[in-house]
């Protein structure tokens, strides 16, 4: 076979015939491939325009990242699922040390809101669940193959148009708008999380600590952990606040993370519906980062409204049973939490917060 195909070669016009031949081959190839010129032209960086489910899709699983101003802290919008999204707003530096830009942008946050889709339309959930007035469209230009972009990388440019409309407030769906990055993955400097949380509270033996039961009256007594004893129990484990049947809503809570982080999160209620006469529990949800160090044995940590300065008056008690023999009750309750008054203390990383591979992270 090789040696026909030399034969053939010696001869200039066959060359000519068979170059010939195979670019029409490879044309022909590339016409009746899925996709076509049209993937072609899309390797080529084309814009195309999404509607509706694909708009959607798109932009789950990935991050929208402003861009227009290199001055600014851009804002971010992660749509981690097709239920939730973060939304970090925009800011302003200036004024601050290099070092502590990271501190302010942790302790500043994002909202959690839940998201849908609806018959096309984008719609999210602040007190009330708003959709946009016309179907989802975006234009969307590919830079790279996402298959090859690392997470936390740029692989195109999303622009949401202009729909005309004035906006009625910041939780209006229509300031969704502008040209975008689109980040793949999770573009912003936060965790993932599970969004369905069960934490287990640890619960000491209350025949190994010998503790009396609370008295009649249901006095409140506290037992004190040393702050050694408060560092070791806490770190690596997590915070969480109780409902009024006593019991872990699994909705908010802090986690202690062994390299220095406090990821505290409060997961918004789901809407009743998309009536708008329904509200949910609270405006959105939030997520955020403080800080703690060891400071002369205590446990210390920073507060957002001082992300530099740490506070040490991190505490830990043992709360009693409240009647004899009742060895469910025993809790430790903490002081100082992020969550508020109230916080008890779970198992280990209780909402599975996982900040990915990201290189931002």
């Amino acid at each position: 076979m090789l040696t026909q195909i030399f034969a053939h070669l010696k001869s200039p016009a066959r060359a000519r015939s068979l170059h010939r031949v195979f670019l029409a081959t490879l044309l022909s190839a590339i016409m009746f491939a899925p996709g076509g010129l049209a993937a072609a032209a899309s390797d080529a960086n084309k814009s195309v325009t999404l509607r509706g489910a694909e708009a959607f899709n798109l932009l789950v699983g990935n991050t929208l990242r402003s861009v227009g101003n290199s001055k600014l802290i851009p804002a971010f919008r992660y749509f981690m699922t097709q239920q939730f999204e973060y939304r970090c707003s925009g800011w302003d530096p200036s004024g601050l040390a290099a070092r502590d830009i990271r501190l302010h942008s942790e302790a500043g946050g994002c909202e959690l809101l839940f998201v849908a889709l609806r018959q096309g339309r984008l719609c999210e959930s602040y007190q009330y669940e708003e959709c946009q007035e016309h179907e989802l469209e975006l234009t969307f230009a590919r830079r790279s193959d996402p298959a090859k972009v690392a997470e936390g990388e740029v692989f195109g440019v999303v622009t949401l148009p202009e729909t005309g409309r004035t906006a009625t407030g910041p939780s209006d769906p229509d300031l969704i708008k502008g040209k975008f990055e689109l980040v793949k993955g999770n573009g912003t400097i936060f965790p993932n999380f599970d969004p369905v949380p069960k934490p287990d509270l640890v619960r000491p033996d209350p025949l190994a600590l010998s503790l009396p039961p609370q008295d009649s009256g249901r006095t409140q007594r506290l037992i004190g952990l040393s702050d050694a004893e408060a560092t070791t129990k806490i770190i690596g484990n997590t915070m969480v606040r109780l409902g009024p049947d006593r019991k872990s809503d699994g909705r908010r809570g802090e986690y202690y993370t062994p390299d220095g982080r406090i990821i505290v999160i409060s997961i918004p209620k789901p809407p009743e519906g998309i009536d708008l006469l329904h509200p949910s529990a609270e405006i959105a949800g939030t997520i955020f980062i403080n800080r703690w160090k060891i400071i002369n044995g205590a446990l210390c940590r920073t507060e957002n409204d001082e992300p530099t300065k740490f506070n040490c008056n991190v505490s830990l008690s043992l709360e009693p049973p409240e009647q004899a023999g009742d060895q469910g009750t025993p809790r430790y309750v903490a002081g100082n939490s992020g969550v508020g008054q109230g916080a008890y203390l779970a198992k280990g990383n209780s909402f599975a917060f996982d900040f990915g591979k990201s290189v931002r992270k």
